[in-house]
Parts: C-alpha cells; sequence; structure tokens
C-alpha cells in the first residue's frame, strides 16, 4: 500500500464523525505502513480550521 485515503462517514473532520480513526489507522500502523495519509472532508468553518482540528487530531491518535 502506498497511500491511505480516508473520510468519515459525514465527511466530517476526522475526531468529529462517525468513524473510528484510531482503530483502521492502527491497523495500518501495526502492519508497518508509514506513507501518506490522506483525508476528505467538508471544509466548514474554513479549510485553514479543518486542516488544523484534523492534523491535530491524527497526530494525537498515531
Amino acid at each position: 500500500v502506498g497511500h491511505v485515503h480516508i473520510a468519515d462517514t459525514t465527511r466530517r473532520a476526522p475526531g468529529s464523525g462517525h468513524f473510528d480513526f484510531k482503530t483502521f489507522l492502527n491497523i495500518f500502523k501495526n502492519a508497518g505502513y508509514s506513507e501518506f495519509v490522506s483525508i476528505e472532508t467538508i471544509m466548514k468553518p474554513s479549510f485553514e480550521e479543518v486542516a488544523k482540528s484534523s492534523s491535530e487530531y491524527l497526530r494525537s491518535i498515531l
């Protein structure tokens, strides 16, 4: 696997929707995956705020 693309079922930022990103990403991490992860979200309230909160959340669970 060279790239992982993730999205919540509601397209909310990671950590604020329904999808269990922590379990999903830990499966890849435990399998030795260390490449890119991209997210697909609705950019509300703004790109900057969603990018910041998503990055902080994903870093906290990895």
